[in-house]
């Protein structure tokens, strides 16, 4: 899953009889397609020492004893989708009857093959002196490989009022929304969002997007909120407020 942690558990024992003084073990990481947002490091043992990819870790191991090894693997947000990650773990100790030093390597892979992703915006109306009203485009698009159902809501001062695909949102209102799942696709939805002025003088608005993301955990999607905020300026005031002097 993209955004999340995966573990690679492993241990090494000593077989002989004797005491070996320096136990070697690292890793390496590769990917297909090459990505730069994938962190790694291995620890031997519990709360044991640690080490990143490329890096050897070296320790004593008396003689029948077993030393847990873990790799952990942070899979980062800007991983692509079907992204293969190949994580080749080596022990290093001991010789054979030639003398030779013993390695011993294994391969893990690690498909990632699932994401949760959303993509909110808001077209901007620009800065215009609104008599009545004017449409403004909400605009989603999920890159998920499951259906979401997320929620978006709007505030805005009084005397104006929302309308998105002719339904009246109020204040603060939450509106539910579901972009399925399509293979091989992203899943878009389009909505048309008209904002109105229902009484007080004519006024230019100009309108911002907030967003505001909370990290659930890695098998949730972050929670998106938005805000549409009208800053309302008389745009006759400074021209009034003149003539009057």
């Amino acid at each position: 899953l993209v955004g999340s942690t995966q573990q690679i558990n492993a241990s090494v024992t000593n077989i002989g009889n004797a005491l070996e003084s320096s136990m070697d073990v690292g890793f390496s990481v590769s990917t297909s397609p090459p990505t730069s947002d994938i962190v790694a490091f291995l620890t031997a043992g519990i709360g044991g020492p640690t080490s990143s990819a490329g890096e050897t870790l070296t320790f004593p191991m008396n003689a029948g004893t077993t030393t847990l090894l873990f790799i952990d693997v942070v899979i980062g947000d800007d991983v692509p989708l079907n992204t293969r990650i190949v994580v080749t773990l080596f022990v290093e100790g001991g010789k054979d009857d030639d003398g030779n030093l013993i390695r011993i390597e294994h391969q893990n892979l690690i498909m990632v093959d699932q994401q949760r992703k959303i993509e909110m915006t808001m077209s901007s109306v620009g800065n215009a002196t609104i008599q009545g009203s004017t449409v403004s485009w909400l605009n989603m698009t999920s890159f998920s490989t499951q259906t979401e159902d997320i929620q978006y809501s709007f505030a805005y001062p009084e005397e104006w009022q929302l309308r998105c695909d002719e339904t009246l949102i109020t204040n603060g209102q939450s509106v539910n929304a579901s972009l399925p799942y399509i293979r091989n696709t992203e899943s878009v939805k389009d909505i048309r969002c008209e904002v109105q002025r229902l009484g007080g003088p004519y006024v230019v608005i100009l309108p911002f997007l907030q967003q505001m993301q909370t990290q659930q955990s890695n098998s949730q999607i972050r929670r998106h909120m938005y805000l549409l905020n009208l800053i309302l300026k008389n745009p006759f005031s400074q021209r009034i407020s003149t003539d009057q002097h």
